[in-house]
């Protein structure tokens, strides 16, 4: 049986840490993150999607 290994940078793996640390709090984001987010939306989905399946308010 054949395995292939699986690798993570350590930034993922601190997002991912970060991520679930963030798990149903309240946050408050910059004004800038949400200009930044608006005017490069799909650079920043990957973390409002995660944000809202980690249901932050």
């Amino acid at each position: 049986m054949k395995t292939t290994p699986v690798t993570f940078s350590l930034v993922e793996v601190k997002i991912e840490k970060f991520l679930s640390s963030l798990k149903q709090k309240h946050i408050l984001i910059d004004t800038n993150f949400l200009i930044d987010a608006n005017h490069n939306q799909q650079s920043f989905s990957e973390i409002i999607q995660s944000l809202k399946e980690s249901e932050c308010t």
